[in-house]
């Protein structure tokens, strides 16, 4: 758009129109100019800024009245507006809506610090805000409170845990273990495929079954991963891994 220079009749048009109240559009399309550029010669010429021209639902003429008696949200009920729009009137009009009661902490609030901040609003049928507003009144730290909790929690599972077993207090043990005793030599398989076993245990958990796979500790069959293995599979694979049987008469 091309300008027309500012002459001093445009500079007074320009004066007169804002004293008038008159919007930026309204001005530009008076002045024949672009919207930007009536409010950078306003700025230059020390001027007020033009007025934005409003869109919008227009604020109703008793609102400043109504607005005295209610609050935001009642006056959004009163008038179906947004709370955008609301806003938007309380700004143009210079009125004053009456402000919410503030809901006090009630006196047996200490007993939801253990709570979530849900689970306390839920109790006293507020919002999560009230709660947290609450909360920085009584000096609450929900978090640390929560990780003491089950701190607490953890110590009551440790005091109530059942002591040893008897057949583990007979074998001397220290401590009952889901996995039975402590290892008693008595009991160990000293087979030629017992002993290939144990030196695979090294590698890998291998344990005896029956021929099928199920566990059996009398069976006659070993399981190492996904492989079901008879004596002397056991004691093959063991001699690949670097296992000697005779190796004991070579200490001599």
């Amino acid at each position: 758009m091309k300008h027309e220079p500012w002459t001093e009749e445009r500079i007074g048009k320009l004066r007169d129109m804002i004293a008038a109240g008159a919007d930026g559009h309204t001005i530009k399309d008076a002045l024949r100019c672009s919207y930007r550029t009536v409010f950078n010669k306003a700025d230059e010429l020390g001027f007020d800024r033009p007025k934005k021209r409003i869109y919008g639902r227009p604020a109703p003429d008793d609102f400043a009245d109504v607005a005295a008696r209610l609050h935001v949200e009642q006056l959004m009920a009163h008038y179906g507006a947004a709370y955008t729009t609301v806003h938007r009137w309380i700004g143009e009009t210079g009125a004053t809506p009456l402000q919410r009661s503030v809901k006090p902490m009630p006196d047996d609030f200490k007993v939801t610090l253990d709570m979530t901040q849900a689970a306390a609003a839920e109790r006293y049928g507020v919002s999560v805000d009230v709660v947290r507003r609450w909360d920085e009144e009584a000096g609450f730290d929900r978090r640390a409170a929560y990780r003491n909790r089950l701190a607490r929690e953890a110590r009551e599972r440790v005091a109530v845990r059942p002591a040893a077993t008897s057949r583990a207090v007979a074998t001397g043990a220290t401590r009952a273990s889901k996995f039975g005793t402590p290892f008693d030599p008595a009991k160990r398989d000293w087979s030629l495929a017992g002993q290939a076993a144990d030196f695979l245990r090294r590698l890998g958990p291998v344990a005896r079954c029956d021929a099928s796979g199920r566990y059996d500790p009398k069976g006659n069959h070993w399981r190492r991963g996904s492989s079901i293995l008879t004596a002397a599979d056991v004691i093959a694979r063991a001699e690949r891994n670097g296992w000697q049987r005779d190796a004991w008469s070579k200490l001599a």
